[in-house]
């Protein structure tokens, strides 16, 4: 898999978004909107092979994320959603 540099959307229901793979940099993430939803960023884990919650989001945030490793495959998860417009930016940081 190819490394991203960004990755933006939105949420209207539950679901999961696009994987954004990093190439051991870190990245920026924006949650934004008016809604009412839980949204959280995943990690795939190979050794257990299976996506791990990193930290979930009630609210607009920003956030600074360190890729923990190299190729690491990240997602987020709209796993609760009653109203609004979720967007999202998974953006890497330059080195």
């Amino acid at each position: 898999m190819s490394a991203n540099t960004r990755l933006a959307g939105n949420f209207t229901s539950t679901g999961t978004s696009s994987e954004f793979v990093v190439s051991g940099r870190d990245f920026v993430l924006k949650i934004g909107g008016t809604f009412s939803a839980t949204v959280a960023l995943e990690i795939f884990n190979t050794q257990a092979n299976a996506w791990q919650t990193v930290e979930s989001y009630l609210v607009p945030s920003v956030k600074a994320v360190e890729s923990v490793a190299r190729g690491g495959r990240f997602r987020l998860n709209c796993s609760a959603y009653t109203s609004g417009t979720v967007s999202y930016e998974l953006e890497a940081m330059n080195d």
